[in-house]
């Protein structure tokens, strides 16, 4: 006090809790070691143009490492599915309907006791998805009859899980992973941050026009880069502007909100947007080429993405002066990327994307869109403009959650319950016509996606849906149908756990560790648009 405040113990104090603030931000600050911690968190893009990563309050860390992995609600969670599993598996032939017996039942047990551990993530998601193919060879549930029609047979568990670990490891997983090394050579080399700044400057004069463009630009990279990378970038790209922002400021709420709902209507605009996408692009590889899914997306996502950038600048009025060319202003000593690696990152980006618009012209030569997937894969890794740090840092999590579904809707396939199920629906549905069906699967998705996992929605109904529109409607309203249901899964915008990218938003915090939005804001930003979101894609498949 004497030295540095002329005597004052006030201005010390003040002085000394200023410094405390600013050491105790620093601390939550930095710098990504891998991909992998960039996808866990989202990164911060500063007004120099580094790259940092917020990491948790170090109480909010010590809390997390302290607090035990079995809580009462995990160990609740993880008995009552246990002995519901048993009880499901165990029970007299024909609790559950005449036609519900054999293999059916034991994919019962495995449908709801896997369902369950995803709603309630007593274990990670991923975890539950590899238990799957086990529990299906370890109990055999799979029908015999359903083999011959394959000209296989069912001898032992060896033989049964031949047959599911070959089925399982599709093009979709090539697909997911295509995806995954044009989201990591675009964000290493700064692309898409220069196209998006590049955009911003012209286009973010207001806080309406900024938060329009930045819903936009989450939307495209979303549609050809994924929304599970794309949220992350979005969200470094706009924490420039958010710095220069008051933490209860309305727009720094829309911004964020703003980019989690772009990111979920990006995730049905492309075969490549979403894990639900991919899963669903499978399933209905035969009706839907990239270009007609494109196509067909694209006035769901003008209409969706044009209502919740009203909502929310109506919702979240501000009145803000932002000056973009000095926010993202170019600072000294910034390193820049080659022209020539530039060039050759969009050739092959752009000869990906031909390629699987031109699919099912190139099917019968070069084969379906997931040959087509190692194409980037080999151009990035081979020319060493991705390394073995970037490999690692690809969303393995998902890519084993789209795994065990893929594992799941061949378990349903061929044990029969897929079928019984589907036969259950029918006759439930019997009255109903294409355009009541289409809405009550829809607004049944659109509830349960709002809170689960967009993707596990997917892997779950999508089968059903597939099954059920075969043994009552035309191929082409059938193929509509289950278009529509996987649009769905995407639709669920108003809880913080509904999707990944709104869990990302959720994890955005200040430089004290506090949170931007949580559960009230996405009520508040996410509700009407969900459902607006959910009656444009009604509304768009039954035009077709």
């Amino acid at each position: 006090a004497r030295v540095m405040c002329d005597g004052s113990i006030t201005q010390a104090r003040a002085a000394l809790h200023l410094l405390l603030r600013d050491r105790l931000a620093s601390l939550r600050q930095k710098i990504a070691e891998s991909p992998t911690e960039i996808v866990k968190s989202a990164p911060i893009v500063d007004a120099k143009g580094s790259t940092q990563t917020v990491a948790p309050s170090a109480a909010a860390a010590s809390h997390a490492k302290d607090a035990p992995y079995f809580t009462t609600f995990r160990i609740v969670s993880l008995v009552a599915i246990t002995v519901a599993f048993f009880a499901i598996l165990l029970a007299p032939e024909g609790t559950f309907g005449k036609t519900i017996t054999g293999p059916k039942q034991k994919c019962l047990a495995i449908l709801i006791s896997c369902v369950s551990l995803w709603i309630t993530e007593a274990i990670p998601l991923y975890i539950t998805a590899l238990l799957i193919p086990a529990l299906t060879v370890v109990l055999q549930a799979i029908d015999e009859e359903n083999l011959r029609k394959k000209n296989l047979q069912l001898n032992s568990a060896t033989e049964v899980s031949k047959f599911v670990f070959g089925t399982i490891f599709s093009e979709m997983v090539f697909l997911l992973l295509g995806g995954f090394a044009i989201a990591a050579v675009l964000q290493k080399y700064g692309i898409t941050r220069s196209a998006a700044v590049f955009i911003l400057k012209r286009f973010g004069k207001t806080p309406s026009s900024t938060l329009l463009t930045v819903m936009v630009i989450t939307v495209i990279a979303s549609a050809f880069v994924s929304n599970v990378a794309a949220p992350v970038l979005c969200f470094g790209l706009i924490q420039p502007i958010i710095k220069n922002l008051e933490f209860d400021s309305p727009f720094a709420r829309a911004l964020i909100l703003g980019i989690a709902f772009g990111a979920n209507i990006g995730g049905l605009a492309s075969q490549i947007a979403s894990p639900q996408s991919v899963f669903g692009a499978n399933e209905l590889k035969n009706f839907f080429s990239f270009g007609s899914w494109v196509l067909m997306s694209a006035p769901i996502c003008i209409v969706s993405t044009a209502f919740c950038w009203f909502w929310l600048i109506r919702t979240y009025p501000s009145r803000e002066v932002l000056n973009m060319k000095e926010i993202f202003a170019v600072k000294s000593g910034e390193k820049a990327v080659s022209s020539g690696k530039i060039i050759y990152i969009l050739a092959v980006f752009s000869i990906t994307i031909v390629l699987w618009i031109a699919a099912p012209y190139l099917e019968k030569s070069v084969g379906p869109m997931g040959i087509t997937a190692v194409f980037p894969l080999v151009a990035y890794f081979g020319a060493g403009l991705l390394g073995k740090d970037d490999f690692n840092g690809f969303s393995w999590n998902v890519v084993i959650l789209a795994i065990g579904g893929g594992a799941l809707g061949k378990a349903l396939e061929y044990s029969g319950l897929l079928k019984a199920i589907g036969e259950m629906i029918g006759s439930a549905l019997a009255k109903f016509g294409f355009l009541s069906v289409m809405t009550i699967f829809c607004g049944l998705l659109l509830f349960i996606t709002t809170f689960v996992s967009h993707s596990v929605g997917a892997f779950v109904f999508i089968p059903i849906i597939i099954e059920f529109a075969q043994g009552k409607f035309s191929n082409v309203e059938a193929a509509c149908l289950a278009l529509a249901a996987c649009f769905t899964c995407s639709a669920g915008m108003a809880m913080p756990i509904s999707g990944f990218p709104n869990m990302t938003a959720a994890s955005q915090q200040d430089r004290n560790g506090r949170n931007y939005v949580g559960t009230t804001e996405f009520a508040k930003g996410g509700v009407i648009p969900s459902i607006i979101f959910a009656m444009s894609i009604v509304a768009s498949v039954a035009l077709i």
